[in-house]
């Protein structure tokens, strides 16, 4: 005990490094790694230049541009590594060494609050590892780079950060800009998201005439660090103007799909948004459940004369939706392990932080609420790294003894009763979430079955991914893509289907007409379901004129089915 406390006080950093390398070993042999959603995926096989493309591309979409290079370089020079999930790895390895860094450097009382660190990490954090996704990758690196910039030990005077204004950063400092920029990178809108988090910290250290210029100094170098953020995102928009219209088509194609502008109009309107963008109504919803390949339908002209027949766009929420919304996110199991951590740290911190951890507590709902209403309700990925924070918040503050200990026994009682609470929830819980150690080993499973039943339509098929049918999960981060990609052939349709990438693969591929070459190349197959094949007969009835009846040739995937489309006779 005496060493590991020794190492604690010389060395934080190092040990930090060395305690969550080996969580992070123990943690991937316990439980293998898989990808929280499909856009992961599918920017791992774009990259990677498989199944989805003939080459990697930097234009992944969703991050930016300058990541796309990165892994573009390393997929290009080593094409059988597996950069796409190292990446993510290596990022959140960072992540959680900095977090636990600023929270061993901080406090006194090193032992109990690393107690606390590792309780976290068994009960909740784990979970970040082990099911990778981009936005929580973003989140987690823009909450380390936060804390390390606000929450690192000081034992400067005042008179210090009053001069330090003018000075140049030290090293720590730009660590948290390389973190804050990094997380930028991977999703521009989660380090916003978690920067907001940080306002009540930010105004009660300027409430605190001690704290006020560190504040100010801090304040410095996050202008810094968003002004460089903001010239990276320019210079992305810049690299994919240069590339294609794929941004400007995309914001306009959300605003239908993503925001449902032409649900929320009134009647008349959606009439006129019709007409003028020359769409039937099956055409809205060929829209509306991603298959727009077609360029001269679903275009940004076509897209400016609809909007333009609609009044202006207004997010049309009630409040039933936004409560009903709140009592999902404070149910779901993850966030109340979060804030059982949370309370169980309040228990040990003095009164001034105590206001502090709850004033960020109230301000987060106020966020989702926020976001809600004006935007949309922000799926899991986005707010779970938020109540990761608020975990970790009491450990910063983190003030024991065993004086402490004796002399509370009330905040003790509400420990035993959350940690009752919480036993409960997860013996509920359990009965019906598959163990996070086996979901990795069921899909690689499930993909191997799938591919085995795809190779009896042929070794040169070719399947047409529509929507959420194809089973993309069952891809993991160390999935042999050289392997899947002489088995997998895949044209998704999804943001992607009207980028000069997809195009190229079908040039490649010798498809000039998606919609038709569906019925006439006999080694094109759908995936989808049965509901919509109905819009895509639809489709070629107005469009091509072509009566095509719809075989199913695989029945049971797990998510869709497997179709040939052919067209009709007529005697």
């Amino acid at each position: 005990m005496q060493f590991v406390l020794l190492k604690l006080k010389n060395n934080p950093l190092g040990f930090s490094l060395i305690l969550n390398f080996i969580l992070f070993i123990i943690t991937y042999i316990v439980a293998k790694p898989y990808f929280q959603s499909n856009d992961d995926v599918g920017m791992m096989l774009l990259s990677a230049g498989k199944i989805f493309a003939f080459e990697p591309t930097p234009y992944l979409q969703f991050m930016h541009v300058l990541v796309g290079d990165f892994l573009n370089f390393l997929y290009t020079y080593f094409p059988h590594g597996y950069w796409y999930g190292l990446f993510f790895i290596f990022c959140l390895f960072i992540s959680y060494s900095a977090i636990c860094y600023t929270i061993i450097k901080r406090e006194s009382n090193q032992l109990y609050v690393l107690a606390l660190y590792l309780l976290f990490f068994i009960i909740s954090g784990y979970y970040v590892i082990v099911s990778l996704q981009f936005t929580i990758v973003a989140s987690m690196l823009a909450i380390a780079g936060l804390m390390l910039l606000f929450f690192i030990h000081y034992n400067e005077n005042i008179r210090y950060f009053k001069e330090a204004i003018f000075r140049k950063l030290a090293p720590y400092q730009v660590v948290s800009i390389g973190f804050i920029i990094l997380a930028s990178l991977i999703r521009f809108e989660s380090m916003l998201f978690i920067s907001l988090l940080f306002i009540p910290i930010i105004f009660y250290n300027l409430y605190q005439i001690q704290e006020r210029f560190k504040t100010i100094y801090k304040l410095k170098v996050l202008v810094i660090s968003f002004l460089t953020c903001f010239l990276l995102q320019k210079y992305h928009v810049y690299r994919y103007d240069s590339w294609s219209d794929f941004l400007e088509f995309n914001t306009k194609r959300a605003m239908f799909v993503d925001y449902n502008i032409l649900g929320y109009a009134p009647k008349e309107a959606q009439i006129k948004a019709l007409r003028a963008a020359n769409w039937t109504i099956n055409d809205y919803y060929m829209l509306m459940t991603w298959f727009f390949a077609e360029d001269k339908l679903y275009n940004i002209e076509n897209f400016d004369k609809a909007i333009k027949q609609l009044p202006a766009y207004k997010h049309h929420i009630k409040l039933r939706e936004l409560i009903d919304y709140q009592i999902q996110v404070y149910s779901y199991f993850r966030v109340v392990l979060a804030i059982f951590i949370f309370f169980l740290g309040l228990c040990f911190c003095k009164k001034q932080d105590i206001i502090l951890c709850i004033g960020v507590f109230i301000f987060l709902p106020i966020m989702l609420v926020g976001i809600h209403y004006f935007l949309k309700a922000p799926p899991i990925r986005v707010f779970l790294p938020a109540f990761h924070f608020i975990a970790i918040l009491p450990m910063i503050f983190f003030h024991f003894t065993w004086n402490d200990l004796i002399s509370h026994q009330v905040r003790l009682i509400g420990v035993l009763i959350s940690l009752l609470i919480i036993i409960l929830k997860t013996h509920y819980l359990s009965e019906t979430d598959q163990p996070i150690n086996e979901v990795a080993e069921y899909r690689k499973k499930n993909l191997k079955d799938f591919t085995d039943v795809l190779s009896n339509l042929g070794q040169e098929q070719i399947l047409v991914s529509w929507g959420q049918f194809f089973p993309y999960e069952y891809i993991l981060p160390f999935s042999d893509l050289s392997v899947l990609g002489k088995r997998l052939r895949i044209i998704g349709l999804g943001t992607s289907q009207q980028t000069p990438d997809t195009k190229k693969m079908m040039y490649k591929l010798d498809i000039n007409n998606i919609y038709v070459d569906l019925v006439r190349k006999d080694n094109l197959f759908l995936v989808a379901n049965e509901e919509l094949v109905k819009y895509y007969v639809q489709y070629m009835k107005e469009h091509y004129n072509l009566d095509v009846v719809v075989d199913v040739v695989i029945k049971d995937n797990h998510s869709g089915r497997v179709f040939k489309i052919r067209q009709v006779k007529n005697y």
